[in-house]
């Protein structure tokens, strides 16, 4: 059964396997008391095996699979831990925030259980992630903080100050991310991928580009799914910031049909400079001017973007150092005049406001001095 799950194989088939073994009487072992490490390194469970490496199961399949586990004798078990950790970061990716908080909340209370740093460390990952979305940042950072005290093992510490990073980086803190970066450089993923955040930020697009092609093909040999659609992901932000449009738009239809089966939805939203990108791609598939697109549903295209709509509220959707250049913005105030009060160069500006527009929905200087 677990093989079938990890190989994205047949749910049901899977589940039965798991119904007839809780037929037969339980036969007790010594061994039942050493909870198995289902995850050594990674700093999400999707991408684990018992995450099916980021291969998203509906709800319809998900729900009975993890009623077995949970109304069973199997509920003292890890696997049963795990479960909750894969379903917390599966409703998040889903955009179900309330319901993704509260099995992230259950997983971590096992993951301290059974004192297993491959559980409760990705759930602090997710849970910073949480507040650093919602722009909870000084709460993120304690969170990681918090976490970074109780756990011993170095890979585990440099997860967590990858993550402090990427939480810089939304903050706009480029400095104080290239900081945690230096200190924790690494050729995972998860390190590559936020490092290549922090290059688009400088303006070293052609670097961050290459690093993220990079990723993606190692991510594509190991059949990495969630990987693969953050990293294609970012390679059309790549090509829009190159000011090329045409491969931006063919890249994010490729990362959208990697993304379709599996109902991927926070990947998208998490990456604000996508969403003018995806308004875009909306409006050519709505007038029916790219034929061989027709591969990615419309309606999933359109679930994306109202998933991602929320009041226009600048005060709530941007960080210090973005209100301050709206603020310029709002007044009159040039790319120029702005890079100059400042101290910033014209390109990072440019950045700043393609960040700024992405989150608040709109795609000209004009309508964003319309927002609130």
């Amino acid at each position: 059964a677990f093989v079938l799950f990890g190989m994205d194989g047949n749910m049901e088939q899977a589940a039965e396997i798991v119904r007839k073994q809780l037929e037969k009487e339980t036969v007790s072992s010594r061994w039942d008391d050493i909870p198995m490490k289902y995850n050594l390194f990674e700093h999400k469970i999707l991408r684990t095996n018992v995450g099916a490496k980021g291969k998203l199961v509906s709800f319809e399949q998900g729900i009975p699979f993890a009623k077995l586990f949970r109304e069973s004798t199997f509920k003292t078990q890890s696997i049963n831990a795990f479960s909750y950790g894969s379903s917390a970061e599966t409703l998040y990716e889903k955009n179900y925030m309330e319901e993704a908080s509260e099995e992230l909340e259950l997983a971590l209370q096992y993951g301290h259980q059974f004192k297993d740093p491959g559980l409760f460390i990705p759930m602090y990952i997710l849970k910073s992630h949480i507040y650093a979305m919602k722009k909870q940042f000084i709460s993120a950072h304690a969170i990681l903080n918090h976490a970074i005290e109780n756990v011993k093992e170095k890979h585990w510490v440099t997860s967590l100050q990858i993550m402090k990073a990427h939480c810089y980086l939304l903050e706009g803190n480029l400095l104080q991310a290239k900081s945690e970066l230096t200190h924790t450089k690494s050729r995972h993923p998860f390190w590559l991928l936020v490092h290549a955040r922090l290059l688009l930020a400088q303006e070293q697009v052609g670097d961050a580009l290459s690093t993220i092609i990079s990723v993606k093909s190692k991510a594509t040999l190991e059949d990495q799914v969630s990987t693969i659609i953050e990293a294609t992901t970012l390679e059309a932000i790549c090509h829009l910031a190159m000011d090329n449009e045409e491969a931006a738009l063919t890249t994010l239809h490729e990362a959208l049909k990697q993304g379709e089966p599996y109902g991927y939805v926070r990947t998208f939203l998490d990456e604000s400079a996508i969403i003018p990108l995806l308004t875009k791609y909306l409006a050519i598939r709505q007038k029916k001017e790219q034929g061989h697109w027709n591969t990615v549903p419309l309606s999933y295209v359109e679930h994306i973007i109202q998933s991602g709509d929320k009041k226009k509220n600048a005060s709530i959707l941007l960080t210090p150092r973005e209100l301050e250049i709206f603020a310029l913005l709002k007044n009159g105030s040039t790319n120029r005049e702005i890079a100059k009060h400042l101290f910033l160069t014209e390109g990072t500006v440019r950045v700043y406001l393609t960040n700024i527009y992405g989150k608040l929905g709109v795609k000209s200087r004009t309508q964003a001095i319309l927002v609130n």
